[in-house]
């Protein structure tokens, strides 16, 4: 099991091996979902936190080529909540990201409103329509 570092900020390849850690959502192991349960809490720390490192996260995880399932799983926890708790911020970012990156793009589609207050939602329901992203 992996820690983020507290001495620092994340590196990449911190949030990549995050990311491994993150998918295994479904491991039968307990000790698996003992490293998934801690990667989930690192990521919670993340998103309140550390807005860019977690934004970080969400475009690797975009790069990843994951499957539809995991992309959804994304989509609907750090993703979301990126936008719940930083809405402006995540827009900016989606907005200058999202034309040029298909595996975000599917991730956009998997978004719900969740924690997001009204304007927020309304920008961003508003931003995936102009980027044509297919709602799942």
């Amino acid at each position: 099991m992996r820690e983020l570092p507290e001495d620092r900020p994340p590196t990449d390849e911190d949030l990549r091996l995050l990311l491994a850690d993150y998918m295994l959502v479904e491991a039968e192991s307990a000790e698996d979902r003992e490293t998934h349960s801690l990667a989930f809490a690192d990521l919670s720390f993340l998103v309140q936190e550390d807005p860019e490192a977690t934004w970080r996260f969400i475009k690797i995880a975009a790069d990843a080529k994951l499957s539809m399932h995991m992309a959804g799983y994304i989509a609907a926890s750090v993703l979301e909540d990126l936008l719940g708790h930083h809405g402006r911020l995540a827009l900016k970012w989606i907005g200058d990201e999202a034309p040029r990156n298909p595996g975000l793009q599917l991730m956009l589609g998997m978004v719900w409103r969740g924690s997001m207050d009204g304007e927020t939602w309304r920008r961003f329901e508003a931003l995936r329509d102009d980027l044509k992203v297919v709602r799942m």
